[in-house]
């Protein structure tokens, strides 16, 4: 398994899925300045070379595990930022990829934000089996990595495009002990890794 540090402290990465009965909305945020000239006429200017994403969803822990490490996410991300799958934009694996692989067959990232989100990647079974990569290249239905993966990956699993943002602080709603609805909003910052951060094995 790999982490991501930002100024040398470890990312949390949000691997519980979300509950798929509620909605899970992305939305691009074009972030702009406006200048004025003196004939009143205006001209925007970008932040940024392209939209950064906002990611939200309402995530369902089902045991006290679960709960526990949402829980500890939360306490970590007022001082770093959290790594969050786009997990409407998965791909598949086509075959399985032993430990040390650095290419991974998918069915196919058209027509999705992997055209986009092209720094790295989380395979991922279930939310305690995971792995983050850094991705060197994307094609349709290729995902080359620069560093060997650490796990064996079944055909099936699912690859997923991430973004690193903040994470908005928001009340659960607890159903039991250890049942509780956890909001989840991420807020991507860009070129924050490529900047600041560095991934370690």
């Amino acid at each position: 398994m790999s982490a991501m540090t930002y100024r040398g402290k470890t990312i949390p990465v949000l691997t519980l899925e979300p509950d798929w009965s509620n909605q899970v909305t992305i939305t691009a945020v074009y972030r702009s300045v406006i200048f004025e000239s003196l004939d009143t006429s205006e001209e925007r200017h970008g932040l940024s070379p392209r939209p950064l994403y906002r990611v939200a969803y309402q995530a369902l822990t089902l045991s006290g595990a679960e709960s526990g490490y949402c829980r500890r996410i939360t306490d970590l991300s007022g001082a770093v930022p959290v790594c969050c799958p786009m997990w409407t934009d998965y791909a598949i694996l086509t075959s399985a990829v032993a430990i040390g692989g650095t290419t991974l067959a998918v069915d196919s990232t058209d027509q999705s934000l992997w055209q986009v989100l092209q720094d790295y990647c989380l395979v991922r079974s279930d939310w305690r089996t995971w792995e983050l990569l850094q991705v060197a290249l994307v094609s349709s239905t290729t995902i080359t990595l620069v560093d060997p993966t650490t796990k064996l990956w079944p055909s099936g699993a699912r690859v997923y495009p991430v973004v690193f943002g903040r994470l908005t602080r928001q009340d659960w709603t607890a159903l039991t002990d250890e049942h509780s609805n956890v909001p989840v909003q991420v807020d991507e910052i860009f070129n924050l890794i490529g900047n600041q951060g560095r991934v370690e094995s």
